[in-house]
Formats: structure tokens, C-alpha cells, sequence
């Protein structure tokens, strides 16, 4: 399993403002146009800093790789300390003294070790759903934010709706009015042509 902490030369604790600073140096250095020389190796490292910096700048993935991480590496110090796990002095007095300071047994590194795996596990437990509430919230959040912009345009193109009816309604008032007024025309000029054709008989009868 790689070590993308070392790959980008951070340390494990490192946020998420100092692993894109150190991708974008660790690419900056290694970019094959950069290094003509070399070219085969700057594109792995290259290639190597691009899934370090895909793995740890996602929350989800980089909370399972620090899990997996942490519990293989807690494998392994216990793989080398477990033929020397029984060794324990009797009293403080027999611990083996380096530089005036009293050393830790290998079984008191390793408990010390598995306390501090669990604890960093039930952190990474902590955060994993911490996050997954965070993403359930923006889920529900984003849900009722489509939900409010579904009804409002909704409601819009009811009010778009009622406003053509009304433009349609007042458009047939206005043609029902213009061809009532034609045929009040029609009629006034068929009574005016009906008296002159009264008065231009009468008149020739009086002639």
C-alpha cells in the first residue's frame, strides 16, 4: 500500500489547504516538460502525486485510506515487536537506562501504539459520520431547494397561464365589439340608401 502522505511529504494530520499546496509543488516539480532528462521517472512520480492528491483531497476516500493505512501499519509494528511482546522488566528499577532517560519496553510501544490506533479510529469513525450527516443534510437541503423552485415556477406559469387567458378574452371582447360595429355600419348604411331611394321615387313621381 503506498504511502500518499509521504508521496506528497506532509504529515498525516496535514488539512486540506496543505495537501493542494503540496500537490501543486510535488507537480510543479515533477511535470515531465519540466524534467526532459528523466522523463520515464518524473511521469510515475508525476502520476504518483495525482492519485495521492485524488485519494486525499476526498473526504470519504481519504477517511477509508486513513483507516486501512493506520491498520496495516499497526500490523506491522506488532509483526516485528511480537517475538519481544512477553519481555518485561520486574520492577522500574531493571528498565534499560539511554541518556540518563528510562527506554519503553516493546510491549509498552505496542500498547501505546493500539491506544493510539483506536483512538485514531474512532476519530476517523467520528468524522466518516460527521460527513455522511453533512452529506444526507446538503442532500435534503438541495431536495427542498428543488422542491421550492419546482412549485415557484409552477406557480408562474399559472399566473403566466391566467394572464394569456385574459389577453385571449380581451382580444375576443375587441373582435366581438369591431363586427358588432361593422354590422351597426351596415345596417345604418342600408337605411340611408333605402331613404334616397325613397326620396329620389318620390321625387320622380313628382316630376
Amino acid at each position: 500500500m503506498k504511502n500518499y502522505y509521504q508521496i506528497l511529504n506532509i504529515p498525516s494530520s496535514a488539512g486540506e489547504e496543505e495537501i493542494k499546496n503540496a500537490y501543486y509543488a510535488m507537480a510543479k516539480k515533477f511535470h515531465p516538460d519540466k524534467n526532459l532528462r528523466n522523463p520515464y521517472y518524473s511521469a510515475d512520480k508525476f502520476r504518483e502525486v495525482q492519485e495521492a492528491y485524488r485519494v486525499l483531497s476526498d473526504g470519504q476516500e481519504k477517511a477509508i485510506y486513513d483507516q486501512q493505512f493506520i491498520y496495516l501499519y499497526a500490523e506491522k509494528m506488532r509483526h516485528v515487536t511480537r517475538d519481544r511482546r512477553n519481555i518485561r522488566p520486574h520492577n522500574h528499577k531493571n528498565r534499560p537506562q539511554k541518556n540518563g532517560f528510562t527506554s519503553r519496553t516493546p510491549q509498552e510501544h505496542g500498547e501505546k501504539f493500539d491506544m493510539f490506533r483506536n483512538a485514531f479510529l474512532k476519530k476517523q469513525k467520528e468524522i466518516h459520520q460527521q460527513y455522511q450527516q453533512e452529506k444526507i443534510e446538503e442532500q435534503r437541503n438541495q431536495k427542498k431547494n428543488f422542491q421550492e423552485a419546482f412549485k415557484r415556477n409552477q406557480e408562474k406559469l399559472r399566473q403566466d397561464l391566467k394572464e394569456e387567458q385574459a389577453y385571449q378574452k380581451n382580444a375576443d371582447d375587441i373582435k366581438k365589439a369591431q363586427k358588432k360595429g361593422k354590422q351597426v355600419i351596415t345596417t345604418v348604411v342600408g337605411i340611408l340608401i333605402a331613404w334616397l331611394l325613397i326620396i329620389f321615387l318620390i321625387l320622380n313621381d313628382f316630376v
